[in-house]
């Protein structure tokens, strides 16, 4: 039987469709599209399982995930036999299902309970924002490879890929207004694009802002039409003002809402500080608090906030020593706000006044941590998991990060901070050397490492390339006493050996590691066994404060211009396409503190668990 007679609300007779049916027609087929790929339903069902288990900054709060998996079983179950064959007349009748109750207004009440609120979205209220978010879920967790079954699923990621835009989109034009799930169907989509886009990431700050229409590389079934963007997502729901979170809302739903903001507003500093682009959701414009450290349980068991505060500290720290989502999103926003105001720094005439106090914020702001957040490197041997160890040392590479960039920031008004800027690269180079020894403990290290290498490694590897190589000009008389040649040597030695292994050829990374590990090459080759003509080079003007001249050109004659110093304490994502990787005459030229503004970060493992 054909699809149109389970329609049921539109009248189908021969001859030229009418505009509403056409466009039900489309919205039909779409939806059907969708549903078929449930015919892998127990393994997505497990995929959404492992994913629970390993995320350690879930968003969306495990149980809620749960019940919505269970019961698709009983929705889904009719229309696919025991061969994954579909049956279209159930097929059909749930596609039509479906869109009906997408289109339904979702209303949530201060009596609403987890029962409740999982019952709007699931069951016999089965929407397209739940099955978006499942199926995205779903990729993510297959795209780790987080679980496996007898059968090949060939196709399965870029399909859960492409069916999350579309449901994400559709619900946006059916639904009569935004909902949670709907907001968090925008931000999980946004963190898969950055797993499987393979683009420069603009495209990623274009999806976090206000771009029309999302780029896809799907191009035969891209919508062009009016579609919201996470920023817009957020200003429209409210959810960036307390009296919009709270308003008619029970406890629990409003800390979810907290918790949104806070990943939106980390995910937006960190897009825009690759880009080198202004932040979209700024905290001047929002009074959202931060979620509360709780767990799922204590969560969901809390009628009201202040009964949860009751086993809190006055700042909304839990007293016992674990590690859970809400930890990690409480620690990203706090670091979000510093990387604020350092952002919006770039763009103003620099005062050393205003941004020592931004230092002194940092400061402050790292040691108020309860002591088990405090970062310290014997924590990898002291017997907890690998994955809140990893968690501790991206959180310190980040107050690290951005006391390097306040650094760099002030540098422009007093040269004396490039020692501080040094130290402060070196600690980071430092942090991820130790890193680098403790690959063997868990297997998804080794899928984070790669962005950890690239994304807080390389700005400040260019720095001390940068120093190492003006120190080798100028005799080394530049470096403060407490610092050693070799100890830069060793540093880059070490660093190098972790960009030549990181990647192999084919990786979406390989080319651009090649690169770096040829530039740094050079400038350990013109150290250790400097060229006849590198006196002749202008000495380095670190004692005079001007600009550090720069350059990784090895062995070339002294009229070449040396490249400038390292300018931006943030890599930038554009195309590099337009570098020839293997040409040697150019990299004879090339100059480090550039390339690494043209880093491809949305092949890396950042959005996993360190974003």
């Amino acid at each position: 039987m054909a699809p149109s007679e389970y329609h049921g609300t539109l009248s189908h007779v021969r001859g030229a469709k009418t505009g509403d049916e056409a466009i039900y027609e489309d919205r039909f087929k779409i939806v059907k599209e969708v549903l078929v790929q449930f015919q892998h339903l127990s393994f997505i069902q497990e995929l959404l399982e492992q994913y629970g288990a390993h995320a350690q900054a879930a968003l969306v709060p495990k149980p809620f995930i749960d019940l919505f998996s269970v019961s698709l079983t009983d929705q889904v179950s009719a229309c696919f036999n025991e061969n994954h064959h579909s049956n279209e007349r159930n097929l059909s009748l749930l596609a039509q299902q479906v869109i009906q109750n997408t289109s339904k207004a979702v209303t949530i009440t201060p009596q609403t309970n987890l029962a409740g609120f999982v019952s709007m979205f699931s069951g016999e209220n089965l929407r397209l924002e739940t099955i978006g978010l499942l199926q995205c879920l779903a990729a993510r967790s297959c795209y780790l490879g987080l679980a496996r079954d007898n059968e090949k699923h060939e196709g399965l990621i870029l399909a859960l890929y492409k069916n999350t835009s579309s449901c994400l989109r559709l619900s946006r034009r059916l639904a009569s207004n935004n909902n949670d799930v709907t907001i968090w169907l925008a931000f999980e989509y946004l963190r898969l694009t950055t797993q499987i886009e393979g683009e420069s990431s603009p495209l990623i700050y274009r999806l976090v802002g206000d771009l029309s229409t999302v780029g896809c590389p799907f191009r035969s079934w891209e919508m062009k039409a009016s579609d919201l963007t996470l920023q817009q997502y957020v200003h429209e729901f409210g959810i960036q003002r307390e009296s919009s979170i709270t308003r008619n809302t029970p406890f629990f739903v409003a800390e979810c809402r907290r918790k949104t903001f806070a990943a939106s507003f980390q995910f937006d500093k960190f897009v825009s500080a690759l880009v080198d682009r202004p932040p979209r959701l700024l905290k001047r414009f929002s009074d959202c608090r931060m979620p509360l450290d709780l767990n799922d349980e204590e969560l969901l068991s809390s009628e009201t906030e202040e009964q949860a505060r009751a086993s809190l500290t006055a700042d909304g720290w839990s007293p016992k020593i674990r590690y859970i989502p809400a930890t990690w999103h409480r620690l990203r926003y706090m670091i979000g706000t510093l990387r604020e105001e350092v952002l919006e720094y770039n763009y103003r005439e620099p005062r050393p006044e205003t941004e020592a106090l931004i230092k002194q914020r940092c400061k402050r702001q790292k040691e108020s941590l309860p002591p088990h957040l405090q970062y310290n490197k014997a924590c990898w041997d002291s017997g907890l998991a690998p994955s809140p160890c990893l968690m501790l040392t991206v959180m310190h590479l980040s107050y690290l990060q951005v006391n390097f960039e306040i650094h760099r920031l002030l540098e422009r008004c007093d040269p004396r901070y490039w020692e501080m800027s040094m130290a402060d690269a070196l600690e980071v180079v430092s942090v991820i050397l130790h890193l680098g020894t403790r690959l063997d403990r868990a297997t998804f290290l080794r899928y984070d490492f790669p962005y950890i290498v690239l994304g807080y490694g390389l700005p400040c590897v260019a720095v001390l390339a940068n120093i190492l190589q003006c120190i080798s000009r100028n005799g080394g008389k530049c470096l403060p006493p407490n610092m050693k040649r070799a100890t830069f040597v060793r540093a880059l030695s070490v660093y190098l050996s972790h960009l030549d292994s990181i990647c192999k050829p084919g990786d979406g990374e390989y080319n651009v590691c090649v690169q770096a590990s040829q530039a740094i090459s050079r400038v350990l080759d013109e150290v250790l066994d400097p060229p006849p003509t590198s006196s002749a080079v202008t000495t380095s003007s670190f004692a005079t404060g001007t600009p550090t001249p720069v350059s990784t050109s090895a062995g070339r004659d002294s009229q070449h211009a040396l490249a400038p110093a390292f300018s931006s304490s943030q890599p930038v994502a554009l195309s590099v396409d337009e570098f020839d990787f293997l040409n040697v005459d150019g990299l004879e030229a090339f100059d480090l503190s550039s390339w690494v503004k043209n880093i491809d970060w949305t092949e890396t493992g950042s959005e996993w668990r360190t974003f």
